[in-house]
C-alpha cells in the first residue's frame, strides 16, 4: 500500500511539474485536484482563444485518464467535446473536429440527455459542412429534421395524455434553438437560401411568441438576415441586421460576437451601394463591439472583420490601408494559433492582391500559393470557397508567363463551378473582377477575357 502511494505521488509530482501547477507544502494533490486544475487552465486558454494551449491541456487530461484506466466516458468525453467544438472547429481542423466529436458521442451516448444528442448532430453538420463533406452534413441535418419534428409531436401527445416523457417546452426549445439554425446553415451552404428563409421565418415567429430576451431575438434576426443576404434580398437583410444590432445594444448583457456580426454584414450591404464611408464605419463599429468588455477576447472575430476592412480598402485602391488591415488579421490569427483556418487563407489571398498592386509579383505568388495550401489542407478539393484563391493564383501565374502552372488550376475552377458557389459567390465574383483589371493592366488580354467569361457565366447562378 505504501509503495502504491509513493508511485501515485511520484506520478502526481511529474504531472504537476508538466502542467505548471504548484504542489502544496505537505502532500501531493489528489488526481481529481490535478484534473480540475488542468481543466481550469484548458478552459481559460479556450476563453482567451489560445487554442494551442487549450489543446495541450485537454490532451494531457485525456492521456492521464487512460494511463490510470479510469472511466473515459466520465472523465474524457467532455474533453473530446470541447476539443471538437471549441478548439479544432475554430482552427479549421475539421477532420480532427469530426473525430473528436464522434469520439465524444461514442463514449457518452448512453448517458446523453435528449438535447445533447441534438447538439452533437448540430455540430457534426457544422463540421462536415465547413469542410465541404456535404453528404455527411446532409445525413446529420436529416437526423435533426426528422427528430426535431417527431419530438414535438411526441411531446404534444405526452401533454395531452399528461405524460412528461418529453416536455413540450423542451422539445420546442431544442427544435428552434438548435435544429433549425443548423438546418438553415446547411441550406445556405449548399446554395439554397430560400429553404433557409422558410425555415427561419418559423423560428422568428416562435421567438416572438415566447418573448425571448433581446440578445436572443437578435441572434434569431441574424440567422434570417443572413439567409436573405445570400438570397440577394439586401433590403430585408439590412432591416433585420439593423434590428438585431439594436436589440443587442439594448440588452443588459449583449452578445458581442452577434453584435459585431450584425455590423459587419451591414458593412457588406453598404458596399453593395458603393457607400464605402458607411461600410468602413460599420466595420469599425463591429470591432468596437468585440472590444466592449475587454481586448483579450474575440481576437479571431476581430481578424475576420479586419479581412472585411482590407477587402473594402483594396476595392477602393487604397493599398496601404488594405495592407494594414490584412496584416492585422494575419497577426491575430497567428496569436490564436488559427493559421490552419480558411479565413486565414482568405487574409493571405487578400494580401497577395495588395502585394501584386504594389508590383511585387514574387511575394504575391508566395502568398497566394500559401493560401491555396491552407485551403487544400482544410477542405475537400472541390469546396466552392477555394475558387477565389484559384482565380488569384491562376492570374498571377498568367502574369508571370507560367501558363502551364495555371492550366490545372483552371481545370479545378471549372469542376467546382458545376455546383452552386453558395455563400462564396460574392467573393468569387469580386476576385474575378479584381484580377480581370490586373490582367488588363499587365497586357494579358486572353487571360483577362477568360475571367470575364467566368464572371458572366456565374452572374445569374447561385
Amino acid at each position: 500500500m505504501k509503495l502504491n502511494f509513493c508511485k501515485h505521488a511520484m506520478i502526481m509530482v511529474a504531472l504537476l511539474i508538466l502542467t505548471g501547477c504548484q504542489l502544496p507544502d505537505n502532500e501531493a494533490e489528489s488526481f481529481d485536484d490535478v484534473y480540475d486544475k488542468l481543466e481550469e487552465k484548458a478552459k481559460e486558454a479556450q476563453r482567451i482563444q489560445d487554442y494551442q494551449a487549450a489543446e495541450k491541456y485537454y490532451l494531457i487530461k485525456i492521456d492521464e485518464v487512460r494511463k490510470r484506466q479510469l472511466d473515459e466516458g466520465y472523465y474524457n468525453s467532455p474533453d473530446y467535446e470541447r476539443l471538437a467544438r471549441f478548439v479544432y472547429l475554430p482552427q479549421g481542423r475539421y477532420d480532427e473536429a469530426a473525430d473528436a466529436e464522434n469520439k465524444f458521442y461514442e463514449l457518452f451516448k448512453n448517458k446523453m440527455v435528449r438535447h445533447e444528442v441534438f447538439w452533437h448532430y448540430g455540430y457534426l453538420s457544422q463540421i462536415y459542412g465547413s469542410k465541404g463533406q456535404y453528404d455527411d452534413a446532409r445525413h446529420a441535418v436529416e437526423w435533426l429534421i426528422t427528430n426535431a419534428d417527431n419530438d414535438v409531436k411526441v411531446a404534444m401527445e405526452d401533454k395531452k395524455n399528461k405524460n412528461d416523457h418529453i416536455p413540450l417546452m423542451n422539445a420546442k426549445a431544442v427544435k428552434f434553438t438548435n435544429a433549425y439554425p443548423n438546418i438553415a446553415n446547411y441550406y445556405n451552404t449548399i446554395g439554397d437560401p430560400e429553404k433557409s428563409i422558410k425555415l427561419l421565418q418559423g423560428l422568428v415567429e416562435h421567438s416572438n411568441s415566447v418573448r425571448l430576451m433581446p440578445q436572443n431575438r437578435a441572434k434569431v434576426n441574424n440567422y434570417l438576415a443572413t439567409a436573405y443576404y445570400y438570397a440577394g434580398d439586401d433590403v430585408k437583410a439590412e432591416k433585420l441586421f439593423a434590428d438585431a444590432a439594436g436589440l443587442n445594444s439594448s440588452a443588459a448583457v449583449g452578445f458581442p460576437q452577434d453584435l459585431s456580426y450584425s455590423y459587419m454584414m451591414l458593412g457588406r450591404i453598404a458596399e453593395h451601394k458603393n457607400d464605402y464611408v458607411a461600410a468602413l464605419k460599420s466595420y469599425r463599429t463591429a470591432i468596437a463591439a468585440l472590444n466592449m468588455y475587454t481586448k483579450l477576447l474575440y481576437k479571431v472575430e476581430q481578424a475576420d472583420v479586419c479581412n472585411e476592412i482590407g477587402r473594402c480598402q483594396l476595392r477602393q485602391g487604397k493599398t496601404a490601408e488594405a495592407r494594414a488591415a490584412y496584416t492585422e488579421a494575419i497577426e491575430l490569427r497567428k496569436k490564436t494559433t488559427t493559421t490552419t483556418h480558411p479565413n486565414y487563407a482568405d487574409a493571405l489571398r487578400g494580401l497577395a492582391g495588395v502585394t501584386l498592386c504594389e508590383g511585387n509579383i514574387a511575394s504575391a505568388t508566395l502568398q497566394a500559393e500559401e493560401s491555396l495550401k491552407i485551403l487544400d489542407a482544410a477542405l475537400v478539393p472541390t469546396h466552392p470557397r477555394i475558387t477565389a484563391t484559384l482565380i488569384a493564383l491562376t492570374s498571377i501565374y498568367e502574369q508571370t508567363g507560367k501558363s502551364e502552372q495555371a492550366a490545372p488550376l483552371k481545370a479545378r475552377i471549372e469542376t467546382i463551378l458545376q455546383k452552386p458557389l453558395g455563400p462564396w459567390k460574392e467573393d468569387f465574383m469580386e476576385t474575378a473582377a479584381f484580377y480581370t483589371e490586373q490582367l488588363k493592366k499587365a497586357n494579358k488580354p486572353a487571360a483577362a477575357q477568360y475571367l470575364e467569361q467566368l464572371h458572366a457565366r456565374q452572374k445569374d447562378k447561385r
